[in-house]
């Protein structure tokens, strides 16, 4: 990312944590580390973690928390969603495939012959 694009993750990070975030204007020194960090990373996904960091932490986030690569996390309900459908499928096919117990099998383990 450019350094413009580090200096307004640092804003909204600082913004969304008024009472925590790290003094960077009495400290110039953190605040360049900050930046030169973030630079190594992608914008768009470090504004992707930290949107998700607001949502789940009380806390400002560290340098390693906007760089992470994103984790790809399915909706459970899409899951479940999507297994129930292979298991419908598998259930379909297995009835398309099944046929009727052999008669002299029928006859062994002392079911009726008669097709009822």
């Amino acid at each position: 990312m450019t350094r413009e694009e580090a200096i307004l993750l640092l804003a909204k990070a600082s913004a969304a944590y008024p009472n925590k975030h790290p003094d960077f204007k009495e400290s110039p020194q953190i605040f360049e580390t900050w930046v030169q960090a973030l630079q190594e990373g992608d914008a768009q996904t470090a504004l992707q973690n930290l949107n998700q960091h607001v949502r789940k932490s009380n806390f400002f986030p560290d340098i390693a928390d906007f760089l992470r690569e994103p984790k790809f996390v399915e909706d459970s309900s899409k899951v479940l969603m999507l297994e129930s459908a292979h298991v419908n499928a598998l259930l379909d096919d297995w009835e398309q495939r099944a046929i009727d117990c052999p008669p002299h099998i029928l006859k062994q383990l002392g079911g009726r012959t008669d097709g009822a």
